[in-house]
């Protein structure tokens, strides 16, 4: 009897020891599983923001510049409805919405006056020749041109990205080359070559900067609102991508109440 009263003594004292470290390891799980359920809440908190941010349209309301005031535009001054779209002339989702989209806006909405189309240059620095492109664009707008020269440059993306500026410009019917090239030379719209290769003109990045102010990532963006003057606050929603043209339908129609 003495021998198994002395045994049970340390038993006793070893199983007190492990309930003890049990009881220290559950302690350190349970704050490991509240780190963890906040760090699973702060992630899912930045999903939902960022899926919010990203979402192809949202409302928007923001105070315009004036640095669209020399950008190419379609439709009526007294269009109830302004469209801004931001994009790239080496953007292969904006030749597609110039293909698809555009053509039903225009037919639907700047041909009956509902609509007036703002073309602004957001140049994605994976497109070098869209530098030159935007300032070929432009140099062709003050001949009257701007359109037929947004054509041609998306009809061509062969041409222009190997750098065949002059053969570009040449399909422009009645284009004056001689006018091109000395516009090409201005202070506003000359392309500086760089070690980081061509960089937008001083025009081209007035867009650029007011497009990161309102918040573009990629192309095409499009800023559709009530129209305003430069420098008054401008509301309505802002669509990310290549949307089916049934988005700006909706988006437009909303606005239109």
């Amino acid at each position: 009897m003495a021998f198994s009263a002395n045994a049970q003594a340390p038993d006793n004292a070893s199983l007190a020891a492990d309930l003890a470290t049990l009881k220290t390891q559950l302690s350190e799980m349970r704050s490991d599983v509240a780190e963890i359920k906040d760090s699973v809440a702060y992630i899912r908190k930045a999903f939902e923001q960022a899926r919010e941010k990203s979402a192809p349209v949202q409302k928007q309301s923001t105070k315009l510049d004036s640095s669209s005031s020399d950008d190419f535009v379609m439709g009526s001054p007294d269009a109830p409805i302004t469209i801004m779209e931001f994009f790239d002339f080496q953007c292969g989702f904006c030749a597609k919405f110039n293909k698809t989209t555009f053509p039903q806006i225009k037919k639907q909405y700047i041909d009956t006056g509902k609509v007036r189309f703002v073309f602004r240059d957001y140049i994605l620095s994976m497109h070098a020749m869209a530098v030159q492109a935007a300032s070929l664009a432009t140099c062709a707008q003050r001949q009257g041109k701007y359109f037929e020269m947004h054509e041609v440059l998306f009809e061509n993306p062969e041409l222009l990205g190997q750098a065949k500026f002059q053969d570009l410009v040449m399909k422009v019917p009645s284009i004056d080359i001689e006018k091109m090239e000395a516009c090409l030379q201005e202070p506003d719209l000359r392309v500086d070559i760089t070690d980081d290769g061509p960089q937008p003109s001083v025009e081209a990045r007035a867009d650029m900067v007011e497009g990161d102010r309102i918040g573009v990532m990629g192309t095409p963006a499009f800023f559709i609102g009530k129209t305003v003057p430069p420098g008054q606050e401008m509301s309505g929603v802002f669509i990310r991508g290549d949307q089916e043209f049934k988005v700006f339908q909706n988006a437009i129609s909303d606005l239109l109440k």
